[in-house]
């Protein structure tokens, strides 16, 4: 682990709905300890109706394609690829990078998406940010480490 450690968080494209029954964050409220956004059926029907595009539930043939690709992402960005992990509904990334955290995310999703598309065709693949979180000390890099691989579709 080096001062530049980062754990990205990736949501599917409608993965995870507001107003759902899977937790969800509002933006205005996504600090350690905030509640996530109660399940309202009407608030659910009302976010699903806006979206464009069926919502993306990664098959297991796609997770392992996701977390095959992104060490080869991070040789391209010249980051360190410590693992990640594809669930169905996100992703999990832990880089090391000397840029800014913003910017990884947005390159790692933007030559994810062209991966995915190559592979798969042409949708929206994920929701339009996602989060970004400093990993500031060996305990958190550690902790952070497990939860990740524990989530792999690619069993070591």
């Amino acid at each position: 682990m080096n001062e530049n450690t980062y754990h990205f968080s990736i949501g599917t494209y409608g993965g995870r709905i507001h107003g759902g029954e899977a937790p969800t964050v509002e933006r205005s409220h996504n600090a350690v300890g905030d509640p996530f956004v109660e399940p309202d059926q009407e608030l659910y029907g009302a976010n699903r109706a806006r979206m464009k595009e069926s919502p993306v539930v990664f098959s297991m043939e796609q997770r392992l394609f996701v977390e095959k690709t992104i060490p080869i992402l991070c040789q391209r960005g010249n980051w360190i690829y410590h693992i990640a992990a594809c669930q169905s509904d996100h992703i999990h990334c832990l880089v090391s990078a000397h840029v800014d955290p913003k910017a990884v995310r947005r390159w790692f999703k933007t030559w994810l998406v062209q991966e995915l598309n190559k592979k798969y065709g042409s949708r929206s693949w994920f929701v339009r940010d996602g989060s970004g979180k400093w990993v500031n000390d060996e305990q958190y890099f550690k902790n952070v480490f497990e939860y990740i691989r524990k989530q792999r579709a690619h069993r070591d």
